[in-house]
């Protein structure tokens, strides 16, 4: 049998890595583009379609 210690680490270590992964996956599926006209605006940064889906980067005169 296992020490609780290491069954801890061990679900500790697998709820980081499911939350990474939802996170990545949301983010991908977030805005899809063809054009950064399809991309909603967002107060203080400048929207990009790279591959298919809306990136966003800080506007520098902010």
């Amino acid at each position: 049998a296992l020490p609780i210690s290491q069954v801890l680490i061990f679900v500790y270590a697998l709820v980081i890595f499911i939350f990474l992964f939802l996170v990545e996956t949301t983010k991908v599926s977030a805005n899809p583009c063809k054009s950064v006209e399809d991309c909603p605006e967002v107060r203080e940064h400048i929207a990009k379609c790279i591959d298919g889906v809306c990136d966003y980067w800080p506007d520098p005169d902010f």
